[in-house]
């Protein structure tokens, strides 16, 4: 779903700017899961509202959600859809450093070697070129 988005994200001319459209992403993302949320609050399950949960929810809105829509946006607008795309891949390894430096989370050497991959991946992907294929006229 992500690659679809990417590259029409790349392609479509929505003819509005970047920060207005991820207002308009983020809101239809709001609404689609708006029965969701209310089928939870009137089926008896209660949701995790409280302080610590509202303390979650600003981050997931805020980073996690609104911030990050804006600068994957701009770098597919800026790199191109083919690089911008092998940005999410670094997006497990982020997760882990984050988790250990917000939530006191350990790194175990699976999150070392599992970003290690990733960065190399990366790397081979973006540094290995396909070769020129020549065509010959008889």
């Amino acid at each position: 779903c992500w690659g679809l988005y990417t590259v029409l994200l790349r392609r479509a001319k929505f003819g509005i700017e970047l920060l207005p459209m991820v207002v308009l992403l983020l809101g239809a993302g709001a609404l689609a899961a708006l029965p969701l949320y209310l089928w939870e609050l009137f089926s008896g399950d209660r949701s995790a509202l409280h302080a610590n949960g509202l303390l979650a929810l600003a981050y997931v809105a805020g980073p996690g959600g609104a911030l990050m829509y804006y600068l994957y946006n701009r770098s597919v607008e800026t790199l191109g859809a083919g690089r911008a795309s092998m940005l999410l891949y670094l997006q497990t390894a982020f997760v882990a450093v984050l988790a250990y430096l917000f939530l006191g989370e350990s790194l175990h050497d699976y999150d070392l070697a599992g970003a290690a991959f990733i960065v190399a991946g990366l790397l081979l992907a973006t540094a290995i070129k396909p070769r020129q294929r020549t065509v010959r006229v008889a």
